[in-house]
Parts: C-alpha cells; sequence; structure tokens
C-alpha cells in the first residue's frame, strides 16, 4: 500500500528480543523453525539447546516440513549441517 517492506520497516525500528519476537510471528512455524536451526549452526559454536528443544519436539511431519523450508531458504540440507553436532 506504501510501497514499504514491513520486515525492514520492523528491523530498522525494533532491535533485540523484541525484535525477534515481531519478526517471528511474521513467519510461517515450518520458516521459524528452518531459521533458529540455520542460526543455531551458522558460525563457531552452536546453540545445542536451540537444536535440542526444535528436534526433539516436533512431530514426524512437522520435521519434514522443516526439511525443506530449511532446503528452500538455505539452498542445503539440514541433516547433512547438523551432522556432527550430535
Amino acid at each position: 500500500m506504501f510501497g514499504r517492506d514491513l520486515i525492514s520497516d520492523v528491523k530498522s525500528e525494533l532491535s533485540g528480543h523484541l525484535e525477534e519476537v515481531v519478526l517471528g510471528l511474521m513467519m510461517t512455524p515450518q520458516e521459524y523453525d528452518a531459521a533458529a536451526v540455520y542460526n543455531a549452526i551458522k558460525g563457531l559454536g552452536t546453540d545445542e539447546s536451540t537444536l535440542i528443544e526444535i528436534l526433539c519436539t516436533r512431530s514426524n511431519e512437522e520435521i519434514i516440513a522443516l526439511k525443506k523450508q530449511y532446503k528452500s531458504a538455505y539452498g542445503k540440507d539440514v541433516e547433512r549441517r547438523c551432522i556432527g553436532y550430535f
């Protein structure tokens, strides 16, 4: 309507945990989980608690959807990326 991107506006106006919550609410559950897994394993160190929380509390259908979303968003297989973390 105004020719602006809502996500960019949120990122420029908010920060910290509030930004994370608002951006998370703008995603589908699969997008959120894929982003959380990506952020948990990127760079040095691993956020193992995030990986365990997501991978151990989701149903088989949710894990399948997460795998598809991760591949679509990041171009990599989430299983291959997680090898060695467990």
